[in-house]
Parts: C-alpha cells; sequence; structure tokens
C-alpha cells in the first residue's frame, strides 16, 4: 500500500481530526446511523454492541491518521483490517456506502471548517485505505 498524499493533505487531514477527537463516539454514532438510514442489510454485519464497534473504528482511524508521515507503520494492520471484513461479510459496494456515510459525519462535526479542499484530503485517504483493505480477496 502506497499512501500518496501531499504533505499538506496531511497535515488537513491530521489537524482536522484532532479537532473531533473529543468528540470521536459523537463523529463514530453519526457515522453508523448514516450507514444504517441508508442501507439497512449492512447492520446485520454488525453483532456486537455498537459502542464498542464505534470505539474501535475511532482507534482504528487515529492509529492511521497518526501514522500517515509514515505509512509502512500502518500498512499491515490496514490489510490485515481488510482481510477481517472480508470474512465479516463486507462487500465491495458497502465500501462506498461507508465512504458517504464517514464523509457525512466528518462534514457534520467540522461544519464551518469542511472546505473542498478538506473534503478532497480525507476522500483521497478513504480511497486509498479501502482500496488496500479490499487487497485481493475482493478480486
Amino acid at each position: 500500500m502506497e499512501i500518496n498524499l501531499t504533505k499538506e493533505e496531511i497535515k488537513l487531514i491530521q489537524d482536522s481530526f484532532a479537532k473531533i477527537c473529543d468528540d470521536s463516539n459523537i463523529t463514530a454514532k453519526l457515522l453508523y446511523d448514516k450507514l444504517f438510514e441508508a442501507h439497512p442489510e449492512i447492520s446485520k454485519i454488525f453483532k456486537g454492541d455498537m459502542e464498542e464497534q464505534e470505539a474501535k473504528l475511532m482507534k482504528m482511524l487515529k492509529t492511521v491518521i497518526s501514522g500517515l508521515n509514515n505509512p509502512h507503520i500502518i500498512i499491515a494492520a490496514v490489510q490485515d483490517l481488510g482481510k477481517k471484513h472480508f470474512e465479516y461479510g463486507v462487500l465491495t459496494a458497502h465500501f462506498k456506502s461507508f465512504k458517504q456515510a464517514l464523509m457525512y459525519s466528518l462534514e457534520i462535526q467540522l461544519t464551518g471548517e469542511w472546505t473542498d479542499e478538506l473534503k478532497a484530503a480525507w476522500g483521497k485517504l478513504y480511497d486509498i485505505l479501502a482500496e488496500s483493505m479490499q487487497g485481493l480477496q475482493y478480486k
């Protein structure tokens, strides 16, 4: 996996994520609420406690975002996460739905600061991560 982000994009992502870290449970809840509202069938994949799932998501995002300056640190974790998602029954189409929900939750949490530039940076990061997570198992 190659994280092909500019230094400016990395800074935008890291700075914006730092602003929502204190409210990360709200961000994750917004994301999953939006995801399940748009695609109720996806909720069947999640068997456990959603608050625990929300915490796991934000922990993984924090790890990835803090490692953007040293991508070799996060490559194996992202690829392993993709294998697990495949085993859980996550489909290729679900990645697009998840991206839409993520972007929605970020836009809500970063109201007034959500610029086209920030949206593009987050979208680019998500696309890179989703491609890496899908790896060979989704081909």
